[in-house]
């Protein structure tokens, strides 16, 4: 399919020509409905079904080629050219040098999206730049340009009604639709699995940072929607079950989220041992940011190189229906008035990049500094539901309170590699007081689990005996297979005492009020 559309400049009016090709676009591209809302057809790997878009002005011309499935700019031709230019990091000059996800453009571009004027004005200039420019800082940031206008205009109304309004003289992005591009896939599946959930109730985490709340808001805002199949008869979905499971939907399918096992300190400049740890990590997805760890200067963490920080988050598993980044920015304490940068980068999972992309396995990846280097350890999840877990001490040997110590971490059954999630991490002379009935502090409490692996609780606690070793109170492991609604419970009994463990399942994701 090819598509023409003329940006110019002298014709009155034109806002409502851009806002029609739009609204054609979303007609011609669309295969089914939903919520009165055109959907796209499934996404095709091999090959990739793409279409192209000529932009023209009154001198020049771009064709731009774009996948069918997800709206996804994967390359474009200049002026009079033959060669497509490619969106990525092949070999070969054909290839630009960055990808099309916002983070690398925007780092190629040396300015941030929020920063750049959208409108008819800047879609011309684009238009001519990328006709002729080997520039690539501002092939990138005229690339930002152009997605947004048509990519992501395309794929909401909200965005397109916005732009058109603005089309003369332009205006840079509000903060709500910097929130949407980045949210697409969620509001999908939120719509999608709502037409085929018997209940039809709208799952989406609340608060979000697109504030959408309800089906109408969701609908309101797209233009087309993502394709992901839920319509399947009942009999044939994949199903998960427990005695305590009382949702009788037949709608049984997981999400696509990530779970960070760990980050160890690699190195550290200087060789300084141990290092005072201090920064943050935080997760940025479609939903919204969120701090998987916050430790300020004045009460860093104390660690050694090899070692691995005490996470503290994220609170909601992390959606990996868009894509995602993990941003580290760690110093080390090295003077009251100096810090030693020991990492500062960015993960980034590119939902759009089908052909590398690499689910359920464990993956790797070194942030480094200008004075260390740390790595994280983490798994992109195809199919997951969310967890969130509390431990209660039931009793520690009569104890009251028990000086509590030692170690809980979550893990799967039968995973590659046998990663594990620390909870709760305390040395035995930063002991705890805890009463029998009160529930143990951990330090982060949410995990993502596959739906084909069961999640482990493993807790070995101690209390500060008068003894230099301590007292066991339990050692062992709680074992339960995945739910996708309701709550699971299971004790862990020890020489010295028990706990009971809690699992509440996919509680961002049950209906809102």
């Amino acid at each position: 399919m090819e598509f023409k559309f003329k940006v110019d400049d002298k014709v009155s009016g034109e806002w409502a020509a851009y806002k029609g090709f739009i609204e054609s676009l979303r007609n011609k591209l669309a295969s089914s409905y939903s919520h009165n809302r055109p959907v796209l057809p499934p996404q095709q790997i091999h090959p990739v079904e793409r279409f192209h878009v000529e932009l023209q002005t009154q001198s020049r011309s771009i064709t731009l080629r774009i996948r069918r499935g997800n709206l996804y700019l994967d390359g474009y031709k200049m002026w009079n050219a033959d060669q497509w230019l490619e969106l990525g990091r092949g070999p070969g000059p054909n290839f630009l040098g960055f990808n099309g996800d916002y983070n690398d453009l925007e780092n190629a571009a040396g300015q941030a999206m929020d920063r750049i004027n959208l409108g008819q004005p800047q879609l011309g200039t684009a238009v001519n730049q990328l006709a002729s420019t080997t520039n690539r800082q501002e092939r990138a940031k005229q690339l930002i340009v152009v997605i947004q206008m048509i990519c992501e205009s395309i794929r909401f109304s909200r965005i397109s009604d916005h732009l058109a309004k603005h089309y003369y003289p332009g205006a840079p992005p509000p903060a709500w639709m910097i929130a949407l591009v980045h949210g697409w896939g969620n509001l999908s599946d939120a719509l999608l699995r709502a037409d085929a959930d018997p209940t039809h109730f709208f799952r989406l985490p609340q608060p979000n940072a697109m504030q959408i709340r309800t089906a109408e808001d969701a609908a309101a805002a797209l233009g087309i929607l993502l394709f992901f199949n839920y319509r399947k008869p009942a009999g044939t979905l994949r199903m998960l079950s427990a005695a305590n499971d009382n949702n009788t939907s037949t709608l049984r399918q997981g999400r696509p989220m990530a779970e960070v096992f760990w980050v160890r300190i690699d190195n550290i400049g200087g060789g300084r041992d141990p290092a005072q740890l201090h920064g943050t990590i935080a997760v940025v997805d479609g939903l919204g940011s969120q701090n998987m760890y916050d430790r300020q200067k004045g009460s860093p963490e104390t660690i050694s190189p090899g070692g691995n920080i005490l996470l503290t988050g994220p609170n909601r598993a992390i959606s990996a229906f868009d894509s995602f980044a993990v941003d580290l920015s760690l110093q080390n304490k090295a003077a009251p008035s100096q810090d030693d940068e020991v990492s500062n980068g960015s993960i980034i999972w590119n939902v759009f990049d089908t052909a590398n992309n690499v689910f359920d396995r464990i993956l790797y990846a070194d942030v480094k500094g200008a004075h260390g280097s740390a790595t994280a350890c983490y798994a992109v999840l195809s199919d997951a539901v969310e967890a969130t877990i509390s431990v209660e001490l039931v009793n520690a040997g009569g104890k009251d309170p028990a000086q509590v110590y030692g170690e809980i971490a979550a893990s799967y059954s039968n995973y590659p590699s046998g990663q594990q999630t620390l909870l709760f991490r305390k040395k035995r002379e930063e002991h705890i007081n805890v009463r029998p009935g009160q529930r143990i502090g951990l330090t982060k409490k949410t995990v993502a689990v596959p739906t084909s692996h069961s999640l482990g609780v493993r807790a070995e606690l101690y209390d500060r005996h008068t003894t230099s070793a301590g007292r066991q109170i339990v050692n062992g492991v709680a074992v339960f297979p995945p739910l996708f609604d309701g709550a699971s419970q299971m004790n862990i009994t020890g020489q010295y005492g028990n706990v009971l463990v809690k699992v509440a399942w996919n509680p961002s994701w049950r209906p809102a009020n």
